[in-house]
């Protein structure tokens, strides 16, 4: 199970193509909006059962590769404690 440690990881994955989304790594361009905590818990449940990554700030560009988008998480501190 892959599991990236720093930004350059996921940086290396993108350039060798190797950022897919398995049973064990999720990606999200954004977190779930204020008001759907349920999707949030959703995803986290999803990776719970057997173990896995949970990777938000990750989306794809005109050519569905993914790149790097980022989150603020300033408005988003009180949800994921």
């Amino acid at each position: 199970m892959w599991i990236p440690k720093t930004e350059q990881d996921i940086l290396a994955a993108i350039e060798a193509g190797d950022l897919t989304e398995t049973a064990t790594f999720d990606a999200k361009a954004i977190l779930p909006a204020k008001g759907r905590s349920k999707d949030l818990a959703i995803d986290v449940a999803a990776m719970a059962n057997d173990g896995g990554t949970l990777l938000y700030g990750v989306g794809e560009d005109e050519q569905r590769r993914p790149m790097i988008k980022g989150v603020n998480v300033q408005h988003y501190n009180e949800r994921a404690q």
